[in-house]
């Protein structure tokens, strides 16, 4: 496996966890945590994103990937724009 084939997969499997910890979050609550854990559901949501983002930041790093295209304040904002559109209103 190529160092290229390995940040892949790291990739793939973070975006994995960060599915995972999500849905924790939704079955168990934001503030309750797995059992021996000492980070609740919700700090796990964003340990693992932030592993994502140190991964992404490595690909970036190596010239894989063109993190410059998409990670930008416009680009966010426009994603912003666009999730808020199908927001519930009135919900928190």
């Amino acid at each position: 496996m190529t160092n290229e084939e390995h940040l892949l997969v790291c990739l793939m499997e973070e975006c994995g966890e960060v599915i995972q910890a999500a849905s924790k979050c939704l079955r168990f609550g934001l503030q309750n945590s797995a059992s021996g854990s000492p980070l609740t559901n919700s700090q796990e949501v964003v340990k693992e994103f932030a592993d994502v983002l140190t991964v992404i930041t490595e690909l970036g790093r190596r010239g894989i990937l063109n993190t410059d295209e998409f990670i930008t304040k416009e680009h966010m904002e426009r994603k912003l724009a666009h999730i808020e559109k199908y927001l519930i209103k009135g919900d928190k």
